[in-house]
């Protein structure tokens, strides 16, 4: 009988973790913390800088960073993928501001900021582009996982509703407010007005659940509140909270183009009944109350003869409530052709809203002909 030998064996070695079976850091942390901080800051940074600045243009422009900001500290913490971008894009322009500024005013002061903004620029901007745990945190949908929306089950787009009326509200109070103290400001009630309505239309199409005109509701509140900001309204500054709404709904809302074309040509015709209707107050207005209701300057340029406004106003509207084509492009045509007519009377106007306007009418023409082109969707019954 052989003896046998009997011997332990001998253990494998684990195999070395490469590079790419590590796992890839993700979220919150390391120094993505500090990125935190700054996104967290800037609202606050700008906020004291518009409140501060004295020139009506810096002003405008630190408002218009004032948004941004908000809407990089949302992307931070709902974690879309387009925050990266958003917040280079940040660093960049805030650094380009400064620089054309110190062009303009080469100060001590404003040289030293731009030296800060340029240091970190040269820090973040790489570490964004580079960093994996940024594309770990915020490419998710880029690498075709599914992104959840953060306010998924919200009811957003009502919010973004009550949102729009509430700034529709301020607006006519502010209106009558400044038309009791000095009379003289009838143009800019009729502004105020027009911009309401154009706020309250897109405010509704939002509760029927389209997403591009959340979009629109957003780019139309930023627009105001530079555009009071410019003009040494700090109150504007009071609409921020406001805004927030329309920017959480335009990110959760789903695209549906076939939806959307449908809201949109409705939008078109109540558009069109709503200015109809803010005409035929002013003109009635005008001509009973005289310049002691609506100033002098109002009063002298309208009189009964703009009942033909309200008039086609009308006509068009219907038109575009029974889907017609030629009455969408024919609402077009007319308020461009009554902002160039503005333009002319007035090289001096606040040319924003009758813009403004003209651009919703085309974008509501557009989509009326796109809804013709692909269905023939039978008009309402009635109003």
């Amino acid at each position: 009988m052989s003896d046998t030998v009997f011997k332990e064996p001998i253990p494998k070695p684990e195999p070395l973790k490469s590079p790419a079976n590590q796992a890839v850091p993700s979220g919150i942390g390391g120094w993505l913390i500090f990125v935190a901080i700054g996104a967290c800051l800037m609202p606050l940074l700008f906020l004291y800088q518009t409140a501060n600045a004295s020139e009506p243009l810096e002003r405008a422009i630190l408002g218009a960073f004032l948004i941004f900001s908000l809407v990089i500290l949302y992307a931070f913490f709902a974690k879309r993928r387009y925050f990266p971008k958003f917040m280079i894009a940040m660093h960049a322009l805030f650094t380009l501001a400064l620089l054309l500024g110190s062009l303009a005013e080469p100060t001590q002061e404003n040289i030293r900021d731009l030296t800060q903004a340029a240091v970190s620029s040269a820090i973040w901007i790489p570490y964004l582009l580079n960093s994996k745990r940024v594309k770990a945190t915020f490419a998710s949908a880029a690498a075709g996982q599914a992104s959840t929306p953060p306010f998924a089950g919200f009811k957003t787009a009502r919010l973004a509703w009550w949102a729009a009326a509430a700034g529709t509200a301020i607006n006519i109070a502010t209106a009558v407010y400044t038309l009791v103290i000095d009379p003289s400001q009838g143009s800019f009630v009729v502004g105020t007005g027009l911009f309401s309505v154009a706020m309250l239309s897109l405010g509704l199409a939002v509760r029927r659940g389209d997403r591009l005109a959340a979009w629109s509701l957003f780019a139309v509140w930023a627009v105001n509140v530079c555009w009071g900001l410019y003009f040494n309204h700090l109150s504007f500054i009071a609409q921020l909270p406001l805004l927030i709404p329309s920017l959480i709904a335009a990110d959760n809302l789903p695209s549906r183009p076939e939806e959307s074309r449908m809201v949109w040509a409705t939008l078109l015709y109540e558009l069109a009944f709503a200015q109809a209707l803010l005409t035929a107050f002013i003109v009635v207005a005008a001509t009973i109350g005289g310049p002691e209701v609506v100033g002098q300057d109002l009063s002298s340029r309208v009189s009964y003869g703009n009942l033909t406004d309200v008039a086609l106003l009308a006509a068009l509207g219907f038109g575009a409530l029974r889907r017609k084509r030629w009455a969408g492009w024919s609402l077009v045509i007319y308020q461009a052709g009554n902002s160039i007519f503005k333009l002319f009377a007035d090289p001096s106007a606040n040319m924003m809203i009758p813009l403004g306007m003209t651009l919703m009418y085309a974008m509501g023409a557009y989509h009326l002909a796109r809804l013709h082109n692909t269905a023939h969707p039978a008009a309402p019954a009635c109003l």
